[in-house]
């Protein structure tokens, strides 16, 4: 069996570890440096695998790997299922001799591709993907790979998510500083996993009193975190909604589940929020020139779901013609924009049309300082 060359994402000895599992140790040790000239990568920032292009100055650095166990082989190829094939290249090792090895081939050149060095290094791809491939790989053996490569994205969401919560403050000038380390996990399970995730743990937690509580059972609806965004036109003092149909109030039974909020959408892996917040902007009203101004971050039910919510208001500017149709026709959105003037918007929350907790939020932000924003005072 030839050498493998892994190259891009797969390059990174976290990420390997987290696919190739505990037994892929010593392969990822006996890893030997190796690159081929004349090429380039071009990626699109999450995907599995990067696409190799032609430059005559390009340089492609990656790993030698001998890969003799047929298990390893399969734990890679269920991580590459769609993304990449495997083909033959030749390579240059580090003392300039050319060995044949095998490589996974992208099977397309991502859209949009950027820069492979340049992306990876600019946020923090690499644990992130790492934390994916974690929950992509424990589904090795149990799911077919395109049933686990269907679900790649929503798992780079949750691990986006789980990074950004683990590098957070914790202040606790007031309440209890014992820290999720002294919470006793005797049982964890997922029950559910799909485009969002259900954990059920059995587990015992610090009680007031300085005991431990008895042995409970807790379930929490696992979701990535969410940027919301309300546009606001500071010198016309009105806001743009965004209404769609949603599928909470429908299983709730509501009678309308169409809703007016602000616009909102999840963070994707490794993506900052605020670029988050202007991707969702630009992709619901077509609005690309705006000021962010954080309003507020927070857990909008953190009794059963883990989401995680960093609010906005975006100062722009908001004509007539800025109520249009949007949406990504790839994630099937119908998104109908609705201007109005804010005490508009005030009454609209106050009746119940406009009912959700994060446009309240926003609104009432708001409430308290249009007279600062309108005199350019943010």
């Amino acid at each position: 069996m030839s050498d493998l060359f892994l190259f891009g994402p797969l390059a990174d000895r976290g990420l390997l570890a987290a696919v190739l599992g505990p037994d892929g140790a010593p392969v990822i040790e006996r890893a030997r440096p190796a690159r081929i000239a004349g090429r380039r990568l071009k990626w699109r920032p999450g995907e599995r695998a990067a696409f190799m292009r032609e430059s005559a100055t390009g340089l492609v650095e990656g790993l030698l790997v001998g890969v003799d166990d047929l298990d390893l082989r399969r734990r890679l190829n269920h991580f590459l299922s769609g993304a990449a094939k495997w083909g033959a290249v030749r390579v240059l090792a580090p003392d300039g001799a050319e060995l044949a090895a095998e490589a996974p081939l992208a099977t397309a050149s991502p859209a949009g591709g950027e820069d492979f060095d340049k992306a990876w290094s600019a946020a923090p791809w690499a644990t992130v993907m790492a934390g994916a491939a974690g929950e992509y790989m424990a589904t090795f053996g149990r799911w077919p790979a395109p049933q686990a490569a269907a679900l790649w994205h929503p798992m780079l969401i949750r691990a986006g998510a789980r990074l950004r919560a683990a590098s957070e403050p914790a202040p606790a000038t007031r309440r209890m500083d014992r820290g999720r380390g002294a919470v006793r996990v005797h049982v964890r399970r997922m029950p559910y996993q799909g485009y969002f995730t259900i954990e059920e743990h059995d587990l015992r937690f610090p009680r007031f009193d300085g005991t431990l509580s008895e042995t409970v059972r807790r379930a929490t609806f696992v979701d990535g975190d969410a940027v919301i965004v309300l546009p606001y036109d500071p010198g016309r003092d009105r806001v743009l909604l965004v209404e769609q149909f949603r599928m909470g109030p429908f299983v709730r039974g509501a009678p309308n589940p169409w809703l007016l909020e602000p616009v909102a959408g999840r963070i994707d892996g490794a993506e900052p929020p605020e670029e988050a917040a202007r991707r969702e902007l630009a992709e619901e009203t077509g609005i690309l020139e705006a000021e962010l101004i954080e309003i507020a971050r927070g857990y909008p039910s953190s009794g059963a779901v883990s989401a995680f919510f960093h609010s906005y208001v975006a100062l722009c500017d908001l004509p007539d013609a800025a109520a249009r149709i949007g949406g990504l026709a790839s994630e099937a959105e119908d998104i109908r924009g609705h201007v109005v003037p804010f005490d508009e918007a005030m009454a609209l929350l106050a009746s119940g049309e406009a009912g959700v907790m994060p446009l309240a939020t926003a609104l009432f932000w708001l409430e308290h300082r249009r007279a600062d924003l309108a005199g350019g005072r943010a």
